[in-house]
């Protein structure tokens, strides 16, 4: 049986890294060593990142993935400057899903489903984005046919349906390979997808094809031919983790949300100046602008697809909701396919057959529940097994009444998850915070002390011994809970220095607050709590330069998005 592995999604900078060196983009700051660094998904600097992300972002608008608005330039908003706002908005959103996701989630077996929760998702903020990109652009809604760049060999099947339309004015692969003065066997590599032309190789293919190709000129086949080449090279990318088939529905899926979407939006207004900033919001915010949620139901209103159905309801909801439900049903499928095998009799290959058939959809979803048009008795989708099981289908429904606000339903499912598995300390670190949250102080606490006893290198359940302690208004208590366990640390964690900062604040102590919350803050600049408490702190000690600062700084974590709506008017 292979060792059970925890799914870790990667960091934006390795997603942004893949592309780049698939894409072979010839920049100077690509290349860079810092570039490198943030590519390995370290962290770098927010200046050294935009200027990464800005890179990277004029290189995609120039392939011409992107249209240009002559509605935002005419306003003195390139394309270009855009996408990078753009782009860097969605990396920060992205590591911040990615910090907590990886962190909370429950071990999963099949990194491939894994991914896959993640990429639906992706898929569908992207659809929402490119439909106001469209409609910013004036462009025509795509069709909702499956894009010849989602399938395999896409960039050569394209070039190959090319040099078929010039064929008839006489053009062949020789006297393609004559024109561009390449050997013959280059341009079979081109239409074998054995290798890619270059981009200069792609500006001479357009101009070598389109006068034999009926309204085409050379300009726009060139940047057909790149955004084909592209788009197919990320479906190739994505192909080796989850598969062509699911890259496939995942193509298709874009494209019917795109078009769909799109079409919405011009039912609601025309281009124009008046409409331009709510579809720019859009394009920035994704499926988290508010007014999305109206669009992901319309969606879902037409959608056949129950797994899509369920996707398009957790889009515009905060995602980790969704991935921690579809990370739990994911976790354990080998012991699973075990208990299957030994204690049924199912052979192991059918075993495997019927879980990828459930597990591919996990359409349960506790995000559903808060959409009055959906059914409030969907059933979750479980596996019956040994008491690891069962413990876990507790934790599942644990998770679902924790998130609908109904601690006493979720109390319940924690303790039976305790009951069954005693000595798992993640389910007594649960139980003990949510007995806190209600308000159960004392034996919380005592929860979160057997889950640090089962897991002494566990930091997590010793800390929110003293939260639980804040929540009470105990706070001389919590602060001596927090120093203690400061004092065994060579460096405090980024959550027990905001906790310990938030103590000593409450104990009047805020030059030490400061002490504690400053570090926090030189490592994450966006953290807005420990920024509104550190700027409460350096007020209190008569420092209202600083405090005026920090307080600014905490207004403004979206990295510039304020500004460009205040631009918008």
């Amino acid at each position: 049986m292979p060792p059970l592995t925890n799914y870790k999604p990667p960091f934006s900078g390795q997603i942004l890294g893949a592309i780049a060196k698939e894409f072979n983009f010839g920049n100077e700051v690509l290349a860079s060593r810092t570039a490198r660094r943030y590519f390995r998904g370290q962290r770098v600097k927010d200046d050294a990142q935009l200027e990464i992300i800005t890179a990277l972002s004029d290189e995609i608008v120039a392939i011409g993935i992107v249209p240009h608005s002559p509605i935002l330039q005419a306003n003195g908003l390139p394309m270009d400057g855009v996408m990078s706002m753009v782009v860097k908005l969605c990396a920060d959103r992205w590591d911040n899903l990615v910090g907590y996701m990886r962190g909370a989630s429950a071990s999963v077996d099949r990194p491939d489903l894994a991914a896959l929760s993640y990429l639906r998702l992706a898929t569908i903020d992207a659809s929402l984005r490119a439909a106001a990109a469209l409609w910013l652009a004036d462009m025509p809604a795509p069709s909702e046919d499956t894009p010849l760049w989602a399938q395999e060999k896409g960039g050569a099947m394209y070039l190959r349906n090319l040099l078929k339309q010039a064929s008839a004015s006489g053009m062949t692969r020789l006297k393609l390979a004559e024109s561009l003065d390449v050997a013959p066997n280059t341009v079979d590599n081109w239409l074998d997808a054995n290798t890619r032309p270059r981009p200069a190789h792609i500006n001479a293919i357009a101009s070598a094809l389109a006068p034999r190709i009926q309204g085409s000129d050379s300009k726009n086949l060139a940047q057909r031919l790149r955004t084909q080449y592209f788009l197919s090279g990320i479906c190739d990318l994505l192909a080796k983790r989850v598969g062509r088939e699911a890259v496939i529905d995942l193509a298709t899926a874009l494209m019917r949300f795109t078009s769909r979407t799109l079409s919405n939006l011009r039912k609601v207004g025309e281009l124009n100046d008046e409409e331009a900033p709510q579809q720019l919001l859009i394009l920035m915010d994704g499926a988290q602008f508010p007014v999305c949620e109206y669009l992901l139901h319309d969606l879902w209103s037409m959608e056949q697809d129950p797994i899509w159905q369920a996707e398009l309801l957790a889009a515009s909801k905060p995602w980790h909701l969704r991935l921690q439900y579809v990370a739990q049903h994911l976790g354990g499928l080998e012991q699973v396919i075990q208990t299957a095998r030994d204690e049924h009799g199912i052979p192991e290959q059918k075993a495997r057959e019927i879980l990828d058939g459930i597990l591919q959809s996990v359409p349960a979803d506790p995000t559903q529940y808060a959409h009055p048009t959906m059914p409030k008795d969907m059933n979750v989708v479980r596996v019956k097994g040994d008491a690891r099981f069962s413990a876990r289908n507790r934790m599942i429904q644990f998770i679902q009444a924790r998130s609908k606000g109904d601690l006493e339903t979720a109390i319940v499912h924690a303790r039976r998850a305790v009951e069954l598995q005693p000595t798992n300390a993640d389910y007594h670190f649960y139980l003990g915070a949510t007995l806190g949250m209600a308000g159960e102080v004392d034996e919380g606490m005592q929860e979160c002390r057997i889950s640090a006893q089962l897991s002494p290198d566990w930091e997590l359940p010793r800390v929110e011994v003293g939260i639980i302690l804040l929540n009470a208004d105990r706070n001389a208590e919590a602060r001596k809970c927090l120093e203690a366990i400061s004092t065994e640390q060579d460096q405090l964690s980024e959550h027990l220095a905001f906790t310990l900062g938030v103590a000593r604040q409450r104990c009047g102590d805020n030059a030490g607050a400061l002490e504690v919350l400053k570090p926090v803050i030189s490592a994450r600049p966006d953290h807005a709590l420990a920024l509104d408490a550190a700027a409460r702190s350096a007020f209190l000690i008569g420092d209202n330069k600083m405090g005026m600062r920090l307080a600014n700084d905490a207004g403004h974590t979206e990295n510039g998005i304020y500004a460009l709506r205040a631009n918008l008017g």
